[in-house]
């Protein structure tokens, strides 16, 4: 307790308030008695909720009086639909006649424009951690070869750990743990592709999907094409920020699903978001406040604009998964030239968690190609990926991973956790039966 009160102390002494504040948060402590502690909390707590209650209130109303006062307009467009139906009358609507086995790409629409799709809904079976993560959710437009779309459908989704709980956003909702729901506008002037690539090691015996979409008589001038971009840090290291996306061209940036899987003990939130617009910084301060919270974030929270539908750090040490997202509608982010928008992986940096996002902007074309798509085995959780090589024995591939950590980690009890473990690492032996059938 004294030592506790000492680190409170002497961080007293710090310039900015706001770091001030971080660490005593992050100790546990505060420079004034309990009584007093929990009389400010509960007084802070009661303003916020009290703004966030009125927010929330008329940010509905506002987006609930747009959209049903533009019913009473007149429709420029023909509604049009691909669906997975039992075109034979039956009740097999999945196709599970014909289902998508591993390895299979699937085109799941092909379609004509000038158009614009309006809504895309899927649900799978089975529908798991292995579906969710590792089947690829690809898109293309106006006969373009690499997709402007390119991501695992569970994280395009906000299901991106392979956890299933639902939540409501304006462009993306998850009904009934299951039901996949996109509202992003994605328009095109001569054809739009849609395609599903099954890594999985299952065969997906059923894919449900609507894809609504509308027809044009004229194709559009001056349209921007969506896009969605999947990248990731497994774990992340050194002292650069986590790159969400970066795009060139003329565009705007609407925002992200946000993913942690944390690798220690502790709040892994104090990273700011750090943005580069045309030359211009856009710098802010701090995880939960991007994603509209503060003083940390809570569980199951679903608005229209952000949410933390999955927050796991205060139940469960190593290993807690989190998940957020941050909506630009009204506020979308303009760019002439280029963008670039990172995550500090913790305060400066001093995070090795796992990292990854799904970003979503509208843009012109031509535009920066993507990166390639981490392969099935790179996706895979850090602690994952260790104990998968440990189990195939490949112990010197395991050893490298341990020592690579070790060199490029920041974090202290991160550096000795892996320390441990790579000297157990050095005391194994290689199974008999996979020596003998590297051997054959």
């Amino acid at each position: 307790m004294q030592q506790r009160r000492n680190e409170c102390l002497s961080s007293l002494t710090w310039q900015s308030s706001r770091r001030r504040r971080r660490h005593q948060r992050s100790k546990g402590c505060y420079p004034y008695p309990e009584d007093e502690r929990k009389a400010d909390l509960r007084m802070r707590l009661t303003h916020c909720l009290s703004g966030l209650l009125l927010f929330w209130a008329g940010a509905a109303a506002v987006c609930e009086a747009s959209l049903l006062s533009d019913l009473a307009k007149p429709r420029d467009y023909t509604s049009h639909r691909v669906s997975s139906y039992a075109t034979d009358g039956g009740n097999a609507d999945g196709g599970q006649a014909n289902p998508v086995k591993p390895g299979e790409t699937r085109v799941i629409a092909d379609l004509e424009g000038p158009g614009e799709i309006a809504h895309i809904w899927f649900t799978f079976a089975p529908m798991d951690k292995d579906v969710l993560t590792n089947v690829i959710l690809r898109m293309y437009w106006d006969g373009e070869k690499e997709p402007s779309v390119e991501s695992p459908v569970g994280a395009f989704f906000g299901l991106g750990h392979g956890k299933l709980y639902s939540f409501d956003s304006l462009p993306v909702s998850v009904v009934n743990d299951r039901g996949l729901n996109c509202f992003f506008p994605m328009p095109f002037n001569r054809n739009a592709r849609v395609t599903l690539e099954n890594q999985s090691d299952q065969t997906l015996q059923a894919v449900y999907y609507y894809v609504d979409y509308k027809r044009f008589r004229e194709p559009r001038k001056d349209i921007l094409y969506f896009h969605a971009q999947y990248r990731q840090e497994k774990p992340a290291l050194g002292p650069e920020n986590y790159l969400v996306f970066e795009a060139r061209g003329k565009g705007h940036y609407v925002g992200q699903f946000y993913y942690i899987r944390s690798n220690s003990g502790g709040w892994w939130g104090e990273g700011d978001d750090v943005i580069h617009v045309d030359g211009r910084l856009l710098h802010g301060t701090g995880m939960e406040d991007y994603f509209g919270g503060a003083w940390g974030m809570k569980p199951g929270q679903s608005f229209a604009r952000f949410g933390s539908p999955l927050f796991e750090v205060y139940m469960t040490g190593d290993g807690n998964e989190n998940t957020a997202y941050r909506w630009h509608l009204e506020d979308a982010i303009a760019f002439e030239r280029s963008i670039r928008f990172e995550h500090e992986h913790g305060s400066q940096n001093d995070r090795n968690d796992d990292f990854f996002s799904v970003a979503f902007w509208y843009q012109t074309h031509p535009r920066l190609p993507f990166p390639p798509l981490p392969s099935k085995f790179e996706r895979l959780s850090f602690s994952d990926r260790k104990k998968a090589l440990r189990e195939q024995g490949r112990l010197e591939e395991y050893r490298a991973l341990l020592r690579h950590f070790i060199e490029k980690a920041v974090e202290p009890e991160a550096i000795a956790a892996a320390r441990k473990e790579l000297e157990e690492a050095e005391r194994l032996e290689p199974q008999r039966d996979t020596v003998e059938g590297e051997k054959q």
